[in-house]
């Protein structure tokens, strides 16, 4: 591992994991309305707002500032930041790794979560039997070393990250809109070269004679239906199907196959012919492709092929046919069933043709060519745009949690300080609520008053049945209506004093509960953020 810069330090990511309970059942709130994160919903950018009655299983309590790591194939690279708190329980699906009181910028943790080098390790920690049953096991997990910077630089480092993302994320919204543009040039290519745009002025100098109107049935040789004989996965002959047709061109990825003689010799391709989608979705019917006769290939019984004569090219009329006047006049003639749509044979043949003399023909095929290979080549550039971007998106981050993104400033507090205040917070006791009980005095080496005697040992613990991941304390809030103001003086021992100080409300019911105080302080935290009990300014009450 690379050294870390000054002021900084590795730790264990079970320093900031969630310990305790925490568990809610929304099912006994029917009429309540949550917010769930749950691990589709992220990918929406908000938590899902829910009633009890819509959510079907018990989930997490989380708060604002949580950072929610997913552990479940295929969503594991997700990682998601709780936010403010919008008046709603906040819950969250088990899927997540939960991390609280993590004493770093939240930001900062979920954006180290999302580093390459700690996904890396991440995903050495999964395991399952395939599919969406692969997940990363938390126990592994919480022993992954992160590096942490000062806390002042988590600031600048978040700051930092925010303005270069925010440039990757609006360089990917333009290169989003690239596909769109180039089949809407694409579109247009087409449309000027079936109209005759493209080569008018070109004609002209040529001296070349005005194209007719003609129907295509005139200048073809053949138009008929391929084999509806069942394929399989293997034999010595591709059937090329209408998803084979793609983009104008033949895509020979995804074949099926005959070893059927009669049927090879009955419909095999040559090279020249033209292969018309006849059914399906009305967006597909009419898309076409030109057969080069590469390979031997054979055609199903959902296209038609068609033989041209003499006089017109195969490759214009393909491009003809998927322009968008050949497209609308496939949407016009077209016969809508109950599932799919149909051109027969005999409607394809009075398809309108712009029949130029064969040397247009050929010189609008040469043209759209060269024009459709550049749209091409940018739409490979796009793509390799894309890629190119998510890489640079990886080494900023990775360059941040090096250390490299900021300077360092020698005066912030250095990481080994917030994380021994962290520690020293987690193993010493600090109630959530007001109402801490007095802190026992130590007896000195000097001290000769007598003792007191020792209040006898607490006889539950939070392993207990009745008390782990139950509302054992809300219980007894009921049990002995302290909600309601009940004077337990004489209980306590003490002298009526009135109405009851939040403190007394505490001690009460620490008293009743029989549980040691780092129990009690833990069970109570549990209860107050699964929803058991609230906290009403130091006065608890049952929920």
């Amino acid at each position: 591992m690379a050294e870390l810069p000054s002021g900084w330090m590795n730790t264990k990511l079970k320093e900031f994991i969630k310990l305790g309970g925490g568990s809610v059942d929304p099912s006994k709130f029917p009429d309540e309305t949550f917010e769930l994160y749950s691990v589709p919903s992220f990918a929406d950018g908000q938590p899902e707002i829910l009633r009890g009655s819509e959510i079907g299983s018990t989930k997490q309590a989380v708060q604002e500032g949580d950072v929610l790591l997913c552990k479940i194939v295929p969503h594991i690279n997700r990682v998601w930041k709780v936010g403010p708190l919008s008046g709603m329980r906040q819950i969250a699906s088990s899927e997540w790794i939960v991390y609280r009181d993590h004493g770093c910028d939240p930001e900062y943790l979920r954006l180290l979560l999302s580093e390459p080098l700690f996904r890396e390790k991440f995903l050495t920690t999964v395991s399952g039997v395939g599919g969406s049953l692969m997940r990363a096991q938390p126990k592994r997990v919480a022993e992954l070393d992160v590096p942490i910077a000062p806390l002042a630089e988590q600031a600048r480092i978040v700051a930092k990250l925010a303005s270069l993302l925010r440039r990757v994320i609006d360089a990917r919204e333009d290169l989003a809109r690239v596909p769109k543009l180039v089949d809407m040039a694409k579109a247009q290519i087409l449309s000027a070269a079936v109209s005759g745009e493209l080569t008018a002025g070109w004609r002209h100098s040529k001296k070349l004679p005005k194209p007719m109107q003609t129907v295509l049935g005139n200048h073809v040789t053949d138009t008929s239906y391929g084999t509806s004989a069942k394929s399989s996965p293997s034999g010595s002959t591709p059937v090329l199907r209408m998803g084979n047709i793609q983009d104008g061109k033949l895509d020979w990825t995804a074949l099926v196959f005959t070893s059927d003689s009669t049927e090879i010799e009955k419909y095999a391709l040559s090279a020249g012919d033209v292969l018309f989608n006849r059914t399906n979705s009305p967006a597909l019917v009419g898309k076409s492709a030109y057969f080069d006769g590469s390979r031997v290939a054979i055609f199903a019984g959902y296209l038609i092929r068609v033989r041209c004569d003499e006089t017109l090219n195969p490759k214009y009329l393909t491009f003809c046919l998927n322009s968008p006047q050949g497209r609308e006049y496939s949407r016009k003639v077209k016969t809508d069933g109950v599932s799919q749509s149909n051109i027969n044979a005999k409607k394809l043949q009075t398809y309108p043709l712009r029949l130029p003399s064969l040397r247009e023909q050929a010189e609008i095929v040469r043209r759209l060519e060269s024009a459709l290979y550049k749209l091409a080549c940018l739409g490979e550039n796009h793509s390799s745009a894309i890629v190119e971007l998510d890489n640079l998106e990886q080494q900023i981050l990775a360059k941040a949690f090096r250390g490299e993104l900021v300077p360092q400033d020698p005066s912030d507090e250095p990481a080994s300080t917030l994380l021994a205040r962290m520690k020293a917070e987690r193993e010493g006791v600090k109630p959530t609520v007001p109402g801490r009980l007095p802190k026992t005095r130590k007896a000195t080496a000097d001290t000769h008053a007598p003792r007191k005697p020792r209040i006898a040992a607490m006889s539950k613990t939070r392993s207990d049945d009745d008390v782990w991941h139950k509302p054992y304390l809300k219980n007894l809030l009921v049990l002995e209506e302290l909600i309601d103001g009940i004077d337990l003086s004489s209980e306590l021992g003490i002298e009526p004093s009135g109405t009851r100080e939040p403190e007394e409300f505490a001690q009460a019911l620490f008293k009743k509960s029989e549980l040691e105080i780092a129990d009690f302080y833990k069970q109570l935290t549990w209860e107050i953020e699964a929803g058991h009990i609230v906290d009403d300014d130091g006065k608890l009450r049952a929920a």
